[in-house]
């Protein structure tokens, strides 16, 4: 019996079944390709069409303008002037007496005597000490006044007297006159006949005495820091001898006014000096002296000219002493 074309009929349908899942699982494959692509295409443009996102940055900080540019000529402009200076009591008009060997205390001239510290004075400038010296006070500072107003009687024994002591040293008359000169004021040119002067000490220092060593007194420092509000000034300063014809004598007080004493120590001057220059520049005839003012500084600031010449000069144009 022949079996074979049932075989040969169920071999080919299983043949067909197989070709037939290898297309549908190429189709299936093509199918998931094509998808693939498809998505990939689709997100690609999505992204391609997407703006980056926009990050803010802060703003640079901005500097502030710079200001203007003013001339130094505004600038002065714009700066307020300086408050003008506040009037004492012991203020003072006019220009300052100079009394010195080569400007004699005119005869007319008489001080108003006014008690000051248990001696006299003249009257403004007894005033000027007693108030002095009560500030002091004050400060536990003690002055003590030695010599105020002397008489012409008085300075000439004292003058005479300081020569005779130098001979009795050894000195040759010469000698012993420019030594006199140097600490006593030759009669009629002392500022303690015309009643401006004060010699003065510290109670509180034991041994201070008339000589050098009062600079090393607490009254000495009070009155260097204090003396010119109330107008005095130290009259023979150190290494001025050249000037002023006097040694340095710190116990040595001359009454100015407050306003000449704060500006003849602001420039650091000596009276001689600073008169020469207030002089010339009011166009007046200087007081004469054997040197010629010469500091610059407080000539250009009273605007003298220090070549103006003194040599017709007798006394009679120095100005009257201070009232």
């Amino acid at each position: 019996m022949q079996q074979e074309p049932p075989a040969r009929v169920y071999h080919s349908r299983r043949h067909k079944r197989t070709q037939r899942q290898k297309w549908v699982a190429l189709a299936v494959m093509a199918g998931a390709v094509v998808v693939l692509f498809i998505t990939a295409l689709i997100i690609g443009l999505v992204r391609g069409g997407q703006t980056p996102p926009v990050v803010s940055t802060p703003p640079e900080s901005t500097p502030p303008p710079a200001p203007p540019v003013v001339s130094s000529v505004a600038q002065a402009s714009s700066v307020p002037p300086l408050p003008p200076r506040t009037p004492t009591p012991w203020d003072e008009d006019g220009i300052p007496a100079l009394y010195n060997r080569f400007n004699s205390i005119p005869d007319t001239w008489q001080p108003d005597l006014t008690p000051a510290g248990g001696l006299q004075m003249d009257r403004r400038a007894a005033e000027a000490y007693t108030a002095m010296a009560e500030a002091a006070a004050e400060d536990g500072i003690a002055l003590v006044a030695c010599s105020g107003y002397r008489t012409n009687w008085e300075q000439t024994n004292n003058y005479n007297n300081a020569i005779q002591r130098y001979l009795s040293q050894g000195y040759s008359q010469e000698e012993a006159l420019r030594q006199t000169e140097l600490y006593y004021a030759i009669p009629g040119t002392s500022e303690h006949e015309a009643g401006l002067a004060m010699d003065v000490n510290d109670a509180n220092y034991p041994g201070a005495r008339i000589d050098d060593s009062f600079a090393d007194t607490p009254a000495y420092t009070w009155l260097q820091e204090n003396m010119t509000r109330f107008g005095f000034i130290c009259r023979y300063q150190k290494d001025t001898t050249d000037i002023t014809r006097i040694a340095w004598e710190p116990w040595h007080y001359r009454y100015v006014g407050a306003n000449h004493a704060e500006k003849i120590v602001e420039l650091d001057v000596t009276l001689e000096e600073y008169v020469d220059a207030l002089c010339r520049a009011e166009g007046l005839t200087p007081p004469e002296s054997d040197r010629i003012f010469g500091r610059d500084n407080l000539n250009a600031d009273a605007g003298g000219d220090d070549t103006a010449s003194s040599a017709d000069t007798t006394g009679a144009q120095v100005p009257p002493s201070l009232r």
